[in-house]
């Protein structure tokens, strides 16, 4: 049964398998996280701090019941990557929609496919696939923050993300980002179980 969620842009034939990654899958993220912090000017969220983490850290935070982390993979090569985690009050995050009278929200974060694998709808797959996650593990909301200039926003909003607040991160050059959210519940939430 169609989902009432808006129109998403559809997978190519020649899509690669998108999957959950745990502990083991540690060094072969490094990869795509190293080619993140190369390429993406700032795109990730410290995607430094990834890469001088220990290796056991590494496998600590995929273990981490309130972060997923999906990629996708194409012979046996990771192309893409996306972080899904549950929002939690920390001194960094000012999010004031942790938990609003919807119910729970989660985040989509570090959301990077490699440059030669850009324009082939890798990174709507891995965001219908953090959207389907998150659903699935009863958030009401599911959230991100992006820079306003980024072909992004226009990605994000095709997918049904709203624009919420925007603001300027003086964390990060002075950079102007936005609060994107999209409301599961106004976007129905019937899945094909099979």
């Amino acid at each position: 049964m169609p989902s009432e969620r808006p129109a998403s842009i559809e997978p190519q034939e020649s899509q690669p398998n998108v999957i959950k990654v745990g502990p083991k899958d540690a060094a072969r993220l490094q990869a795509i996280q190293q080619s993140a912090v190369e390429h993406a000017s700032g795109v990730l969220l410290n995607p430094e701090k990834w890469a001088d983490m220990p290796p056991e850290e590494r496998e600590e935070l995929l273990r981490d019941p309130n972060t997923v982390f999906f990629v996708a993979e194409r012979d046996g090569v990771f192309i893409g990557m996306v972080r899904l985690f549950k929002a939690l009050p920390t001194q960094e995050l000012e999010d004031k929609e942790l938990q609003d009278e919807q119910g729970e929200v989660w985040k989509i974060g570090s959301v990077y496919t490699m440059p030669e694998f850009r324009g082939q709808g890798i990174t709507p797959t891995l965001i219908n696939r953090a959207i389907e996650e998150a659903r699935a593990r009863g958030a009401a909301r599911v959230g991100l923050i992006t820079q306003t200039h980024l072909d992004a926003v226009k990605l994000y909003q095709s997918l049904g993300f709203e624009a919420e607040e925007t603001y300027i991160d003086t964390n990060d050059e002075n950079k102007e980002k936005v609060h994107m959210y999209l409301n599961l519940q106004k976007t129905g939430t019937q899945q094909d179980s099979s």
